[in-house]
This record gives structure tokens, sequence and C-alpha cells, in this order.
């Protein structure tokens, strides 16, 4: 695996949740995607990050654990976690101008962290997916 950590250094005034926030966005930039926004919020919610690779646009909910004493970090994205996600969507992606044919899809990005060994998932369509000008909804 890649070192996604290895230019995001952990100080600090960097916390956790940026650190991942940062090894994620690293992660999808080796994976093709453009980073069209990061920490973009829509009143007082946020979505980590939004990417584009294609037709799809993604946006990303970041997890972090340093153990599974809680269970795995995409096990948190729960029911408000979701609708607050997809909230925030429908109020962010008429200020992205994107295109009517792009596929919305949410994804979470989970990480944990064992010592110094660093695990990234990948989860595409974790929850909700639609189109541009579709209404959008999610599951759960």
């Amino acid at each position: 695996m890649t070192n996604l950590g290895r230019n995001c250094k952990r100080s600090s005034t960097t916390t956790t949740g940026q650190y991942a926030e940062e090894v994620a966005a690293n992660f999808l930039r080796l994976s093709d995607y453009q980073i069209l926004a990061r920490n973009m919020r829509h009143g007082r919610l946020e979505v980590d990050i939004i990417a584009n690779r294609g037709s799809v646009v993604a946006f990303v909910e970041v997890r972090m654990r340093s153990s599974r004493w809680h269970g795995r970090p995409e096990e948190t994205v729960r029911y408000h976690k979701r609708r607050n996600l997809l909230q925030a969507a429908t109020g962010i992606v008429p200020r992205l101008g994107l295109a009517k044919n792009q596929r919305l899809r949410f994804d979470v990005i989970a990480v944990e962290l064992d010592g110094q060994q660093l695990t990234l998932r990948h989860l595409p369509g974790w929850f909700g997916a639609g189109r541009v000008g579709a209404r959008l909804s999610g599951s759960g």
C-alpha cells in the first residue's frame, strides 16, 4: 500500500480528523479523482470532501478510529449523519455548477490507525445516490 500519510504531518495543531481527511484526499487523488472542495458548508452542515471522477461526483464522509473498541469507522455513519449529508448536498449541488448528467454518490472513507499501521477503506455508494437535478434521497 502506498504511504498515503507520508506528507500528512500530525502535530499538536493538526487534529486527528484533519489528518484523516488529508490522507483520504491523497488517496482520492491517487485514484484519479479531482478534488472539487474540502470542508464545504451548507449552513451548519459540512461535507468533508467533494470529488469528481468521470461522470460521478462523490460526497465523501471521512471517519477515523484508532481502535475497533467502538466498531469500525464506517459504522459511525448512522441515520442522522446520512440525513445531514444528504441535506448538505442538496444545498451544495447548485453552487458547484455541475452538468445535468453528473451522477451523485455518497461515499465513506474509513481510516484506521493502529500504532504506525494505517488502513484505509473506500466505500463507494455507502448510502443514497442520485443525479443532478433529481431530488436526493437516502436509505436508512
